[in-house]
Parts: structure tokens; sequence; C-alpha cells
């Protein structure tokens, strides 16, 4: 069986403590960090963390753009944490 739970709650039901860290963090560099540098500001394993930028990537919140051999993740629309 396959238990589906749905909330009423809209992006908050949606996003985790790492995912709103991610997101403040972004909102505090004004919109835009390196990858290592959201990985000091979140404190969570390299890991951790690009599994919750792909989950927010996905969700259309941010984007990653290739810079090099870094990743630069944007703020692309504003969500309410």
């Amino acid at each position: 069986y396959i238990y589906i739970r749905r909330r009423g709650e809209g992006m908050s039901g949606v996003l985790g403590d790492v995912d709103v860290a991610i997101v403040k963090a972004l909102e505090a560099r004004g919109g835009s960090a390196l990858q290592t540098e959201l990985q000091n500001d979140v404190r969570v394993p390299k890991t951790t963390l690009w599994r919750h930028i792909k989950k927010l990537e996905k969700l259309g919140i941010v984007r990653v753009e290739k810079v090099g051999l870094q990743n630069r993740i944007i703020l692309v629309r504003r969500v309410k944490v």
C-alpha cells in the first residue's frame, strides 16, 4: 500500500529544516551563492546539501549554474518560510 499525505500548508509542508536554511542563506547573500559558501552557512555535508539543492531546483525555487568548476545557486522564487 502507498500512503500519500496531503497538506493544505503550501510550500511549508514540502520544505524541511535544511531547505529553509538554504533559502534563508541565499536571501542573506543577496539571492545567489556558490555551493561551498552555502555549505559553510548551512553546515551540512556536501552530498546532503546537493540533494536539498536538487529538490529546491525541482520545485522551481532555485537554479543551478556552472561557474568554472563550481556551482552557483541562484534564488529564483521567493518563498514564505
